[in-house]
């Protein structure tokens, strides 16, 4: 038996990563149906295509999967132009035998595996970039 759970208000995960677990499929795939909706949904603003973009106007995306029977996770940070990073975070897993993988190695690595890369600024994470002042040092 399986069940479905989240941390914050991501119903349409749990009701995604649901639906496929009923569908048959393994919690592995479920999982990333799930947090597929939320990477995608542009009414969701912490995370995905609406996250907030770096002080450079970038966005940048992370994401980790974990197959914890197995003691085995696979993740990507600071990815650019890949709108899915938990479905590269799960190549990177099944894939590579990094763990990790960061930066512009991570959208390689993305390409790679047949990932299509694309523009994901839009012009209302560009109006945030501009609000988000670099951090300055001494």
């Amino acid at each position: 038996m399986a069940a479905c759970m989240v941390t914050w208000n991501f119903l349409q995960a749990v009701e995604s990563s649901s639906k496929s677990l009923l569908l048959g499929d393994d919690y592995i795939t479920a999982l990333e149906r799930g947090i597929n909706v939320v990477e995608l949904d542009n009414s969701v603003k912490s995370v995905g295509l609406s996250g907030i973009p770096n002080s450079h106007g970038e966005l940048q995306l992370d994401a980790a999967i974990m197959k914890g029977d197995m003691l085995q996770f696979g993740g990507v940070a600071a990815m650019k132009r890949i709108d899915r990073p938990i479905s590269v975070a799960r190549k990177v897993l099944e894939c590579s035998h990094h763990s990790l993988i960061v930066g512009e190695g991570a959208t390689q690595f993305a390409v790679e595996k047949g990932f299509k890369l694309q523009p994901l600024i839009t012009e209302k994470q560009h109006v945030k970039a501009k609000a988000i002042q670099p951090v300055r040092t001494p």
